[in-house]
């Protein structure tokens, strides 16, 4: 392989990987967003019972 191809071959390389960093830090955020999500719709859930709770014990 000449230098020009190993150069052209490493580029690649590093393209590909930082892709796939991309990627990975993309899903990490993903699922760092849809676990705050579900953890807001819990939260407004057992307000939700919490208030119906209230409301039958008067």
């Amino acid at each position: 392989m000449s230098a020009a191809e190993l150069e052209l071959e490493a580029s690649d390389n590093s393209d590909e990987l930082f892709q796939s960093a991309q990627e990975r830090r993309r899903v990490i955020i993903s699922s760092t967003a849809r676990r705050r999500l579900e953890d807001k719709l819990e939260q407004r859930r057992l307000e939700k019972a919490i208030q119906e709770y209230d409301f039958d014990l008067d």
